[in-house]
């Protein structure tokens, strides 16, 4: 029942991954920004194509039934939605780089929502890999 319930966890979490992207930025702070250049609103759309890929992914490995145990796709499958998520994180280290798009971008006790949102993503993605691992 634990297994299960980590496993249901993980899901929804490669949902939010898959898709929060997509709805988040195809948009005109974002993607249709006129104000971005080109190549900025290029890595814009494949970063959200890379988040669908790898949370179809991770949802694929979690609902696909293990050969030999199941620790290896939860495993993988965690990788890729901590990751997904904790890419926000790893690219404000580049120079010149900022998690606001705009004056229009939430805001939420001073840090940008996508922040908050990816926070939590890897901390729960974390919490339902253990939780799955050790059921």
């Amino acid at each position: 029942m634990q297994f299960e319930i980590a496993r249901a966890l993980l899901i929804v979490i490669g949902v939010i991954v898959a898709f929060g992207t997509l709805v988040a930025d195809m948009n005109e702070l974002h993607v249709f920004n006129a104000a971005w250049p080109p190549h900025a609103r290029f890595h814009c759309a494949a970063h959200a194509l890379m988040n669908l890929g790898c949370g179809g992914l991770a949802i694929g490995l979690l609902v696909t039934p293990a050969r030999e145990g199941r620790g290896l796709h939860v495993s993988v499958a965690a990788v890729l939605l901590a990751w997904s998520a904790a890419c926000l994180r790893v690219a404000l280290l580049f120079p010149g780089t900022s998690a606001v798009a705009g004056p229009r971008e939430p805001v939420l006790r001073g840090r940008p929502v996508s922040l908050w949102v990816a926070d939590a993503l890897v901390l729960l993605t974390l919490a339902g890999a253990t939780t799955a691992l050790t059921a």
